[in-house]
């Protein structure tokens, strides 16, 4: 929100995890607007993460995402398929087929202090690795062209929760 609504610097904003059996990566990005520098996103970007680290998270910004991760993580449990990859993440992750099973109640007991803690151990600049796109930057040499899959398109467990 700070970064789209409050600072109008960017179009979009947000994490996601990419969830291994051991610790995995956690991406925070930010698309900016043309007018903003990168620089200017970079530092807006470390600021929400500081402020993270150093203050709770406000209550009903902790239960909606609770409530929008729970939702999203039931979403994809309507088919055969979502539970079926539910159950392989599970077995390979935590070691139990059932562990997907009390998901929900894992994100239930999340707390701000919890958060805060996570983002003061993990979310530091010296853990960061950054990589910036200016506009009107190149595609990679070894990316697909626009409108093509890229060869590796393996959907990951864990990637839109």
């Amino acid at each position: 929100q700070s970064l789209v609504r409050k600072n109008k610097a960017a179009i979009s904003a947000g994490s996601f995890p990419d969830e291994q059996e051991h610790p995995g990566l956690f991406f925070i990005y930010g698309i900016g607007l043309p007018t903003q520098s990168i620089d200017k996103m970079r530092q807006l970007l470390l600021g929400e993460m500081a402020r993270l680290a150093r203050e709770p998270i406000d209550a009903a910004d902790l239960a909606k995402a609770k409530n929008q991760l729970s939702t999203a993580y039931l979403m994809e449990l309507r088919s055969l398929y979502g539970i079926a990859v539910q159950i392989g993440a599970s077995a390979y992750i935590a070691g139990d087929p059932r562990a997907f099973i009390e998901e929900v109640a894992r994100l239930d007991a999340v707390t701000a202090k919890d958060i805060q803690r996570v983002a003061a151990t993990y979310l530091r600049e010296g853990n960061l690795s950054v990589m910036s796109l200016p506009a009107g930057s190149k595609r990679p040499p070894n990316a697909a062209p626009p409108g093509q899959k890229a060869l590796d398109s393996t959907p990951r467990s864990g990637g839109n929760r």
